[in-house]
């Protein structure tokens, strides 16, 4: 299980690399003979894979994250959207999209939590049954504190992921999601017992090998004759494939990259380059990370299987990822404002995007999901300094791109808003509009207020102001001349002494 790493698919698929963090956790997916039948079974199907040619398959997703009873710990929607995207970047070649099933499940179970693999039960029970479930979690198996991750298996026929090695922060969805789409490790049976020349001597004797993940196995031979390949029926070794060479768990073993034995199968065949930088190896260093073209065939073949059936029922037929960047346009980098709780954030459109979360940090922390593309906020304090970011999502996850990331200062001016008591509508036409036009704002009431009709720009400063007007029962109208104004982005404030309501006006 690559940690730290981007991925490429060789002679398929091709990305840009990582270096990867020391190899000392491992996945948690038994591979016993029962997890490789799917795998014998669909090989019969491979010649109809590779007869379609470029297919795009779109594969839905579930994700349940999961924190304590309390709501910490729990890993943030924004990550799990990045994890999306990179998914997605990394599988781009092999045609597999990623999408989400539905919205992101958060639930607040400390059992869960903290340890995932005594509550299988409670997993079956919310899983959706259309999508490929994921369960993030803060260990997946406390047993066993180097699990990051595991492939349930079975009827359970879920992924349970470590919150800390999702997406860019490890290599553990990639891997695990090679494990539901049948893969096994290129080094199956040797998980516990790695090859070491103390261990086993220049010549690996032995003809089986088994694991706590493996039941007895045949020791992979260089010559290929027992790897599976001359048809589904033939005798198994390894992980079944035969283009992924002999690996008796050499990178685990060393911890490295670049192949450092000499060493030979029982057969007196020297193997050569062992496949470290593979998806479903355990290595370091590795840059460039690998699926074979079979461990390709592997995975479409169980998505194009009868047992995958329920993951085609899906309408997404197009694939639409986030490409741009998310440019802000208010407040500008750096900008001093005189107010402090009535701040518009504002950025351009994003092609694709069909929401953006919005986080700030700083004097208070807060976060946000809209459709639209700036967002009035009234949670800052005065005198703060913030930070804040835009990320445009859709169903592929968020762009796996830099977006800005912007600095804006508060001060201590109020645009305080408040329901107003009474009022039922609050419309403001036309908007935008032309300097120099009129503004018609029509206010329907239940009862009868005396209220101050003021326009103000972003910064809090009063530029109009309409005096004790008299809204009764029913409908009233103001208007504004909008003549002098310059282009740009105004509030309108309605206050009285029962609250205050604002509309955003835009001058073209």
């Amino acid at each position: 299980m690559k940690l730290f790493a981007r991925l490429s698919i060789l002679s398929v698929v091709i990305f840009s690399s990582f270096t990867l963090a020391a190899q000392n956790s491992q996945c948690g997916t038994d591979q016993s003979d029962a997890f490789m039948e799917d795998l014998i079974r669909n090989k019969k199907n491979w010649d109809q894979v590779a007869q379609k040619g470029a297919v795009e398959r779109f594969v839905p997703v579930q994700f349940h994250s999961f924190a304590n009873n309390d709501g910490s710990g729990r890993l943030g929607q924004e990550a799990i959207f990045e994890a999306l995207c990179t998914i997605n970047e990394r599988f781009d070649s092999l045609e597999l999209r990623f999408y989400l099933a539905d919205d992101i499940d958060e639930r607040n179970n400390s059992s869960a939590f903290t340890n995932a693999n005594a509550n299988h039960n409670f997993f079956r029970s919310i899983r959706n049954p259309f999508a490929v479930n994921v369960y993030i979690v803060q260990s997946p198996r406390p047993s066993a504190t180097n699990v990051l991750g595991y492939y349930s298996g079975g009827s359970n026929d879920f992924i349970v992921i470590n919150k800390d090695n999702l997406g860019d922060m490890g290599y553990t969805f990639e891997h695990e999601i090679g494990h539901f789409f049948t893969l096994s490790h290129t080094h199956r049976g040797w998980e516990d017992a790695p090859y070491r020349p103390e261990d086993y001597g220049d010549t690996v004797r032995i003809t089986q090998i088994s694991s706590g993940q493996t039941g007895a196995i045949g020791v992979e031979l260089v010559d290929g004759s027992n790897c599976g390949n001359l048809g589904w029926q033939s005798p198994l070794a390894g992980d079944g494939l035969c283009d992924t060479p002999p690996d008796y768990g050499f990178g685990q073993s060393c911890n490295c990259c670049f192949f450092q034995y000499d060493v030979w199968d029982s057969n007196g065949d020297k193997i050569e380059m062992p496949m470290l930088n593979n998806v479903m190896s355990y290595s370091n260093n590795c840059g460039d990370w690998s699926f074979t073209q079979q461990q390709v065939f592997a995975m479409k073949t169980s998505f194009d299987s009868n047992r995958r059936s329920y993951l085609r029922g899906g309408d997404v037929t197009e694939y639409t990822p986030i490409t741009e960047p998310v440019l802000i346009s208010l407040p500008s980098n750096g900008e001093m404002l005189e107010n402090y709780d009535g701040v518009l954030l504002s950025w351009d459109p994003v092609p694709n995007a069909e929401e953006y979360i919005i986080s700030i940090d700083g004097t208070v922390s807060l976060d946000f999901v809209t459709t639209d593309t700036e967002l009035y906020v009234t949670d800052l304090r005065p005198n703060g300094s913030y930070l804040w970011t835009v990320k445009a999502n859709n169903k592929f996850g968020s762009g796996c791109v830099s977006d800005d990331a912007f600095l804006f200062f508060t001060g201590t001016g109020s645009t305080s808003v408040d329901n107003i008591e009474g009022l039922e509508a609050f419309e403001v036409y036309p908007n935008p509009l032309e300097s120099g036009d009129i503004l018609n704002v029509n206010v329907q009431m239940d009862r009868t207020i005396t209220a101050d009709m003021n326009l103000l720009g972003l910064d809090g400063k009063l530029i109009q102001s309409l005096k004790s007007q008299q809204f009764s029962v029913g409908g009233s109208n103001v208007t504004l001349n909008t003549s002098g104004l310059t282009s740009g982005v105004y509030l309108l404030e309605m206050r009285t002494e029962s609250g205050v309501n604002i509309e955003k006006i835009i001058i073209k």
